[in-house]
């Protein structure tokens, strides 16, 4: 699950650049400084930027590079494969007890007739013809 979750993030979060909804400093006494001399406050940012690239933020907080995609979802493949695999030979030779048929054994005196007649009696519904 942890090559899985790599590859989805990394793949999200390659072309992702978000934009910041706070730089730093910011507020009422700061209204004429310029961008050049504004941070914004998330992981990955940059000076001078309003955005963040999404590459910098999963090699930041998560040590997860897009270098790495094609490999984690390889192992991913690899796993798959090896549980088919796995599967298809564990049901190869387990078919014997596919063939048991299940037989149900009463213990005498335990059922009554009448509950052993309703219990093989069928039910049938009456024929429903479409119209013509």
């Amino acid at each position: 699950m942890r090559y899985g979750f790599k590859a989805l993030l990394m793949n999200k979060f390659d072309t992702l650049n978000g934009t910041c909804s706070m730089l730093v400093p910011s507020g009422p006494t700061y209204l004429n400084i310029s961008l050049a001399n504004q941070v914004c406050a998330t992981v990955g940012a940059q000076l001078g930027q309003n955005f963040v690239d999404g590459n910098l933020i999963t090699e930041l907080s998560y040590d997860y590079y897009h270098s790495n995609l094609w490999r984690d979802f390889s192992v991913v493949c690899a796993f798959f494969v090896g549980f088919l695999i796995i599967l298809f030979t564990v049901t190869e030779f387990n078919t014997p007890s596919a063939f048991d048929t299940t037989v149900t054994l009463l213990k005498q005196g335990t059922c009554t007739a009448e509950a052993v007649d309703e219990a093989t009696t069928i039910t049938t519904l009456p024929l429903i013809t479409p119209f013509l």
